[in-house]
C-alpha cells in the first residue's frame, strides 16, 4: 500500500473511530481547498453553534459535553442524488454534507433522527484521490450507514479511465 493511501486510509480511519467532530471541526480548513471550503468557512458551517434548528425538520447534536453548542442535521434523508448533486443541493440551502464523524456522532447519539442506517448515505463534502487497485485512478467520496452506525464505505465520483457510473445515494444535510 503506497503511503499516501496509508496515510488518507489512517486520517480516516481515525474521524470514524473516533467520532471526535472537535478534531475534525479543529481541521476544517485542511479537508478541502476549493471553493466550496471557503463558501461553507464563511458561512460559518465548519463551526459548532447554539441550537437555533428548525425542530419540525432538524434534529440539534450537543458536542464537547455541551448542551449549547452542537450542529443541526436533518432528521429525514433527502430523495437519493448522485454526490454532486447532493453538495450543492445543501448548498443551496446555505447547509453542508455532514462529514463522517458527524454522520457517526449523530447516529450514535441523536434523537429523532430517522433511518440512519437502512442505507448508505452520502458523508463528506470532499473527495479522495485513489487508484481502484487494477491500474485506474479516480477521485472517491465516504458513504456512511448501510446497517450500523460505524459501517463506512466510498464510491467513486470520477475516474481516470472510461466507464463506471456515479451512485446516487440518499443524504441528508447539516448546518
Amino acid at each position: 500500500m503506497s503511503r499516501t493511501r496509508k496515510m488518507i486510509l489512517y486520517a480516516v480511519l481515525t474521524i470514524l473511530s473516533t467520532g471526535s467532530l472537535v478534531s475534525a471541526r479543529a481541521e476544517g480548513s485542511a479537508l478541502g481547498t476549493d471553493m466550496w471550503t471557503r463558501i461553507f468557512e464563511q458561512w460559518g458551517l465548519f463551526h459548532p453553534h447554539e441550537n437555533y434548528c428548525d425542530s419540525t425538520t432538524e434534529a440539534f447534536i450537543t458536542i464537547s459535553g455541551s448542551a449549547s453548542q452542537g450542529f443541526c442535521i436533518e432528521k429525514d434523508e433527502r430523495v437519493a442524488a448522485t454526490w454532486e448533486v447532493a453538495r450543492d443541493d445543501c448548498a443551496s440551502d446555505k447547509k453542508r454534507l455532514p462529514e463522517p464523524g458527524e454522520w457517526k456522532f449523530a447516529c450514535n447519539n441523536g434523537t429523532g433522527i430517522n433511518s440512519m442506517t437502512d442505507d448508505f448515505e452520502w458523508a463528506s463534502n470532499f473527495g479522495i484521490t485513489t487508484d481502484d487497485y487494477v491500474g485506474g485512478a479516480g477521485i472517491v467520496v465516504p458513504k456512511m450507514g448501510n446497517g450500523a452506525c460505524k459501517r463506512a464505505s466510498f464510491d467513486f465520483v470520477a475516474w481516470s479511465t472510461a466507464g463506471g457510473a456515479e451512485a446516487s445515494l440518499p443524504y441528508r444535510c447539516v448546518r
